[in-house]
């Protein structure tokens, strides 16, 4: 049986921290969610991960509103019991779910090397394009909750923030090399990269390695002048 839901939260959005290097950092996903404490046990532990999987994998394939938690339950192999040991509601899944997606971005697109060179960042900008790709189910539902949730939309909205701030520092690099156009606005193109992201989530993955291409190409294309390449 559900439990009952917590109570109202605070819909403001979350203020934007910074770490000691001046990066902005990810908003708090989970604060005031009176999350319930991680397993210490090796089987509780690895329920709950095959309870993140399923819920992560359904989101992606049905959407949020229609994944229900007895399917994800089942999909974990596991009884709705056992899924409310470990989280109070489905929308505390879905927020467990970015959080991990958030942590791959990073992973995969903030990890910048000393003395990178444009065509790296670049590249690094490529990589944290197709990472979004590979979980763009997981995104969509993410974006689904999103429009009926305001303190979702709140938390949205710093998520936002910090991966346009990523984008431009990347963007930031390779503006940075011989040949770049004098009149570069390198937040706002960083804003429409990512923009573009979400417009173009509900592309067919068979169509997206080519999508990630041509953004390259025209961020490129925006930051240099036609005969001039990054090196």
């Amino acid at each position: 049986m559900p439990l009952p839901s917590p109570p109202p939260r605070d819909n403001a959005a979350p203020q934007l921290l910074r770490a000691s290097g001046g990066e902005l950092v990810w908003p708090d996903m989970l604060a005031g969610e009176d999350l319930k404490p991680s397993p210490k046990q090796h089987r509780g532990q690895r329920a709950r991960e095959s309870i993140v999987r399923a819920a992560q994998a359904l989101f992606g394939q049905n959407g949020y509103e229609a994944t229900t938690v007895e399917e994800i339950a089942k999909a974990a192999g596991s009884a709705v019991g056992g899924f409310y040991r470990h989280f109070r509601s489905k929308r505390q899944v879905l927020l467990v779910v970015m959080r991990s997606l958030l942590d791959e971005f990073d992973a995969r697109h903030s990890a910048r090397q000393f003395n990178e060179s444009p065509d790296d960042a670049l590249e690094r900008l490529r990589q944290g394009l197709k990472t979004r790709w590979v979980n763009a189910g997981a995104y969509r539902a993410w974006r689904e909750a999103v429009v009926r949730d305001p303190a979702l939309a709140a938390l949205h909205e710093a998520i936002e923030a910090v991966i346009t701030a990523r984008i431009g520092s990347a963007l930031a690099i390779a503006a940075a090399a011989p040949g770049c156009r004098a009149d570069v606005d390198v937040s706002t193109l960083a804003l429409v990269v990512n923009v573009l992201f979400w417009r173009l989530i509900d592309t067919p993955p068979s169509e997206r390695h080519a999508i990630s291409d041509a953004l390259i190409r025209l961020v490129h294309h925006a930051l240099f002048e036609d005969a001039c390449e990054a090196r």
